[in-house]
C-alpha cells in the first residue's frame, strides 16, 4: 500500500511538471496596430505634380498673400488656416517661414496629421495618422536659407476617401500641423515654427 502510494505521488507530480510546461510554452499574439499597417500613398507622383499645376493660380495667390506677411521679426505665417472642403477636394494652404538666425541656416518643412474633431452628432471614429498623412499631396525637404530670407510653401492637401483602414471619411474637423524645423550638420532637427491648418468635412 506504501509502495502504491509512493508511485501515485510521484505520477501527481511529474503531470504537475509537465502542465507548468506547457502553460510556459503558450505564446500570446500581439494584436497589431493599425497605425503599423502599410498604407498606399492617395495619389502617384505623376498625379501630385498634375494636382499642383491645376491649382497654379490659387497656389501663386496663396503664396503672395503669405509673403506679405513675413514683415520684421515674424519668423512664420500662415494667412488662411481654415477651410471647408468635400471628399475629392483638393485645399491650398500656403505657410511661410522667416530666417532670424544670423548664420546661414538650413529648414526643413513637414506637415502631419493631429487630430479629429468632432461637434454634436457626429460619429466618433478615430482617424489614423499613417493614412491621414497621405492626404497631404506635397511634402519638402531641405533648404539652406541666410538671414532674413523667406521662403514660402505651398500646401496642398485632397480630402481622401478614407481616414483609416476600413474608415470611409466622416464629417468632423481635421487638423494638421506645418511645421518648420532647423536642421543641423548632423541631420538633427530642432523645431523652429509651427501652425495649424483645419479642415472641415461636411
Amino acid at each position: 500500500m506504501k509502495k502504491l502510494f509512493v508511485v501515485l505521488l510521484l505520477a501527481a507530480f511529474l503531470l504537475a511538471g509537465c502542465g507548468n510546461k506547457m502553460e510556459s510554452t503558450v505564446v500570446k499574439v500581439p494584436k497589431v496596430a493599425e497605425e503599423t499597417r502599410a498604407v498606399a500613398p492617395q495619389v502617384s507622383q505623376e498625379e501630385a505634380g498634375q494636382i499642383v499645376e491645376d491649382l497654379s493660380d490659387e497656389i501663386n495667390a496663396a503664396k503672395v498673400d503669405a509673403e506679405k506677411c513675413l514683415v520684421g521679426g515674424v519668423r512664420s505665417c500662415l494667412p488662411v488656416n481654415y477651410k471647408i472642403g468635400s471628399i475629392g477636394d483638393s485645399l491650398v494652404f500656403a505657410y511661410g517661414i522667416k530666417s532670424q538666425e544670423v548664420p546661414r541656416t538650413q529648414y526643413k518643412i513637414v506637415v502631419n496629421f493631429v487630430e479629429r474633431q468632432i461637434s454634436m452628432g457626429e460619429a466618433p471614429v478615430e482617424a489614423e495618422d499613417a493614412t491621414m498623412n497621405t492626404w497631404v499631396v506635397n511634402q519638402y525637404g531641405e533648404k539652406y536659407m541666410d538671414s532674413q530670407e523667406t521662403w514660402v510653401a505651398p500646401i496642398v492637401i485632397k480630402i481622401g476617401k478614407n481616414i483609416g483602414v476600413d474608415k470611409e471619411t466622416v464629417p468632423g474637423t481635421y487638423i494638421f500641423e506645418i511645421k518648420a524645423q532647423k536642421v543641423d550638420s548632423n541631420g538633427f532637427t530642432d523645431d523652429y515654427e509651427a501652425k495649424k491648418v483645419s479642415i472641415k468635412i461636411k
